[in-house]
């Protein structure tokens, strides 16, 4: 194990963050799909439709989810109804693999919501 210092990020570095979270809670609102309650994969240069994969964009809603959590804990409006969202993704409980409940919880524990209870149980019997 390294006993390395902690090196303060220049202003480069904060710069760059500032932009990337400004680009990210811009962008994430139009990923969107509608109808679906969940972020698509990818959206297209020309603002086509988002287009669900359910394989893929239930997990990286609810990684989107997280991290949208932690912009509002930080103070900043993602346009985004994180509620809704969580709702849906609770909704499709089932159809998640074990990982993604787990995921899943740890943003029902960062938010305090009710239902953390719930998808800890519903990990615990999947992971007997």
């Amino acid at each position: 194990m390294t006993t390395e210092p902690v090196t303060i990020a220049s202003e480069a570095d904060t710069g760059l963050k500032a932009r990337v979270i400004e680009m990210s809670l811009r962008t994430l609102p139009r990923m969107i799909v509608p109808g679906a309650q969940t972020f698509c994969l990818q959206l297209a240069r020309d603002d086509s439709r988002p287009q669900f994969a359910p394989v893929y964009s239930r997990r990286y809603s609810i990684m989107c989810l997280l991290g949208l959590e932690r912009a509002r804990r930080a103070g900043l409006d993602s346009h985004v109804d994180l509620d809704a969202l969580f709702q849906a993704a609770c909704e499709d409980l089932h159809e998640l693999t074990v990982g993604d409940v787990g995921l899943l919880l740890w943003l029902a524990v960062r938010r305090e919501w009710s239902q953390a209870g719930a998808i800890a149980k519903t990990l615990e019997q999947r992971l007997a």
